[in-house]
């Protein structure tokens, strides 16, 4: 993973600033499939159930995994789409 990207994942972490808190959804980002595994099996031995806690997405693809209160949004087309997320206050539990 590390060597997917010059300087390794502290450069990606600075540069992109993978992890964010909009007061009501945690978000990261990862450099590719290793690293989303990476993250994952840490999620996973803490609790977190993917696709009733947490959803899964490809930022160019969208959602992998969705999760009830996550709201996946596609603005614009592939391959320049952007994939967002909002969230459902009728189902998500703060």
């Amino acid at each position: 993973m590390d060597s997917r990207f010059p300087g390794g994942r502290e450069t990606f972490v600075g540069t992109y600033h993978p992890a964010s808190f909009n007061g009501a959804l945690y978000c990261l980002r990862s450099m590719g499939p290793e690293s989303v595994d990476w993250h994952l099996t840490r999620l996973e031995a803490a609790g977190v159930n993917l696709g009733a806690d947490a959803a899964l997405a490809d930022m160019m693809h969208g959602p992998d995994v969705e999760c009830p209160g996550i709201i996946f949004v596609c603005e614009g087309e592939w391959p320049n789409a952007r994939w967002t997320v909002d969230v459902d206050p009728a189902t998500s539990v703060m």
